[in-house]
């Protein structure tokens, strides 16, 4: 039933888009792309996975010993599956299925939550930097998105403090009669601590490298395909997508993601038609970028993991 629901939001959102849109303007924008141009970006945004992958690796090597190469094709099979599955939980399901046959399973969400949480941080700064650059470049300003670079620097100063806030409600005497609310809270706690500054920075770095690549591959498209847009803007758009695709109320963002393109190229000053143009190119590069993965990892001769795990001491 879920399914049919987000199918339907899709063809709906779709819908609206079409209704709205200037098509003679889209096909035009369609038309100044060439195929050896999206397999370049295709390329480009495959490079994207390469250091995602290594960040999952830094996570969770500690618990769950294996080379990297291992770490990889399973990685790389969970990123296929991502396809079929929305807000991407397909790549997290499957990893919890590979990697909890070799020991414990909290382990694996709690790599899980650390991955999601690390990433959330590079959005949201990713966001507040995409933003300054464009507001001192002195491009059309739109309330809306100045308002959201708001709230987004208070959730990023939230986040900073979540270890300690949770530390704190964790220990409410209201938690201790509800075992099982309380597990999860304390799986957030510990996901969102690290051992050190260096470890945290090791990975947002990481987290950083993959949205740029991204970013690179979507901005490699919008000069191919002649659309006027400042590099700047283009950023808040990116992320702005990223983060609206995660809901669970369409098929894998579509029509969601291609109306977020569209609305916000216009409060920036853009062409909407552009917008939706650039979404629907660049998010079928990303499928088929998604689809290689899936070979690669087919590709990858799959090794077994040590039997043993090495299980670090939790705090």
């Amino acid at each position: 039933m879920k399914t049919v629901l987000r199918f339907t939001a899709s063809v709906a959102l779709l819908g609206i888009a079409v209704y709205l849109l200037d098509w003679q303007s889209l096909i035009r924008t369609l038309v100044a792309l060439n195929p050896v141009t999206f397999c370049v970006a295709v390329l480009i945004a495959s490079g994207q996975y390469l250091p995602m992958a290594y960040r999952w690796f830094m996570i969770v090597r500690a618990a769950r010993p294996g080379a990297f190469r291992w770490h990889l094709q399973y990685f790389c099979m969970g990123t296929f599956l991502n396809t079929f599955t929305p807000a991407n939980i397909g790549g997290d399901v499957y990893r919890f299925i590979k990697l909890q046959r070799n020991g414990r399973r909290y382990f694996v969400l709690l790599a899980l939550f650390r991955e999601r949480l690390v990433g959330l941080h590079a959005y949201l700064l990713g966001y507040l930097i995409f933003w300054f650059c464009y507001v001192l470049a002195g491009g059309p300003r739109s309330l809306l998105l100045d308002l959201l670079a708001g709230a987004i620097f208070v959730a990023q100063l939230g986040l900073w403090v979540l270890p300690v806030l949770l530390g704190r409600i964790r220990r409410h005497q209201w938690f201790a009669a509800r075992s099982k609310i309380k597990a999860v809270m304390d799986t957030c706690w510990r996901a969102s601590r690290f051992k050190s500054i260096g470890e945290f920075a090791k990975l947002f770095f990481l987290s950083m490298v993959a949205l740029s690549i991204w970013y690179v591959a979507l901005l490699y498209l919008a000069n191919a395909m002649k659309i006027e847009i400042a590099p700047a803007a283009l950023g808040i758009v990116v992320i702005l997508a990223e983060l609206i695709r995660l809901l669970p109320i369409s098929v894998q963002g579509i029509g969601l993601r291609e109306g977020a393109y569209a609305y916000v190229f216009t409060l920036l000053g853009a062409s909407g038609e552009a917008g939706f143009a650039l979404a629907a190119v660049g998010y079928l590069a990303l499928t088929v970028s998604i689809l290689l993965m899936g070979v690669v990892g087919m590709l990858l001769k799959e090794t077994k993991c040590p039997s043993k795990s090495r299980l670090p001491k939790v705090t």
